[in-house]
């Protein structure tokens, strides 16, 4: 995995993450399982801030699925623990696009780093498809971007 970038000045979409009990395991701290949920929640605040994110209730035809994930996990958290997250899309073609998550304590410490990967499947015809134009458009202008 290339290297995550752990400055979260270098990141434009943040959020804050308010540990819940239940979302430690046996060990006292925070699962595994609960940081790829976070990566989950955020990264579908930040479509609902750009507008890209469309839930009407219906089956869509098309959308995003992940193709991979990969995290890093660097330092425990347990509950009642706050911790502060920064999401942005690190690359984008017309085929896949790249998301790096960054998770820091109340101390700056680096709790976790993620990367996914992306692409667009037509759920009809079970199939990948190209990125919609104006998705890559939007991240693009969001993030600065360039399309490879």
């Amino acid at each position: 995995m290339d290297r995550i970038e752990k400055d979260p000045n270098e990141y434009r979409f943040h959020k804050e993450i308010k540990i819940s009990w239940g979302d430690m395991d046996a060990f006292g701290h925070v699962n595994n399982v609960e940081y790829v949920r976070y990566f989950e929640r955020i990264r579908a605040e930040y479509f609902s801030y750009l507008q890209l994110w469309e839930n009407d209730g219906k089956h869509p035809k098309s959308g995003m699925v992940i193709v991979n994930i990969n995290m890093d996990y660097r330092k425990q958290a347990t509950y009642p623990q706050k911790l502060n997250s920064y999401l942005k899309t690190s690359s984008l073609n017309r085929k896949i696009f790249k998301m790096d998550l960054l998770i820091l304590d109340e101390s700056s410490d680096v709790v976790v780093t993620a990367r996914g990967t992306f692409l667009w499947y037509d759920f009809v015809n079970s199939k990948t498809i190209p990125l919609p134009e104006a998705f890559l458009l939007k991240v693009k202008e969001y993030e600065g971007l360039l399309i490879d």
